[in-house]
């Protein structure tokens, strides 16, 4: 089994692996598996602070670490919306593999600019969140089918990450994947509806159950 992406913590410590099952693994359970032959690509170096990984010389270029790894600022400053697949390149080869692995039987949504997410996902996302987003509209006097299509938005753009987001949260490296839906804000909002950035499936969005 391969590795296809790794997290760095801020001292630049790999510290949260993907594995090319998209299993997320912790520096243990990573470790555990490198030690079983389980992992083939890395080997275990040991130092006086613990241990680290090193890729193995054998390993092609675009499977070494280095060409795998993302900090995990630039993990959440793309979940974020601040920085672009494109611009770092081992999340850019992380989603192409994501999305070849999705079940092409499934139905997909794809906003503007982001990878695509199955349908069922984005609709429990919605359900749960739906008392907030007709709350937050009324509050903040925002179509709530924008707010359902920004929520849509950063559904798709954090499901291939959710559970990396998740392994971040408990080892305090500061990732927050919540979109936060009291906090989005009139302007905002008008903003990413003049450049056309979302289709809001109002057909989608009004099935939901009020």
């Amino acid at each position: 089994m391969k590795i296809i992406l790794s997290v760095a913590d801020y001292k630049g410590k790999n510290v949260i692996f993907v594995s090319g099952m998209f299993k997320v693994l912790s520096l243990d359970q990573t470790g555990k598996l490198v030690a079983s032959g389980v992992l083939e690509d890395v080997g275990i170096v040991k130092n006086k602070n613990g241990f680290y990984f090193r890729t193995k010389k054998n390993v092609p270029k675009e499977r070494e670490l280095g060409n795998i790894s993302v900090t995990s600022d630039e993990l959440i400053l793309f979940e974020q919306g601040f920085s672009h697949a494109k611009s770092t390149p081992s999340i850019s080869r992380y989603l192409e593999l994501y999305n070849a692995s999705l079940i092409d039987t499934q139905e997909f949504i794809v906003p503007a600019g982001q990878p695509k997410a199955p349908i069922s996902i984005v609709y429990d996302v919605l359900v749960a969140e739906q008392k907030n987003i007709f709350e937050a509209a009324i509050k903040f006097d925002i179509d709530p089918f924008l707010l359902g299509a920004i929520l849509i938005d950063e559904t798709a753009r954090c499901s291939p990450f959710e559970n990396i987001f998740d392994l971040l949260g408990v080892q305090g490296l500061g990732a927050n994947s919540s979109i936060g839906i009291a906090q989005v804000k009139t302007d905002t909002a008008n903003a990413l509806m003049r450049k056309g950035l979302y289709n809001t499936r109002s057909d989608f969005l009004a099935a939901l159950p009020r």
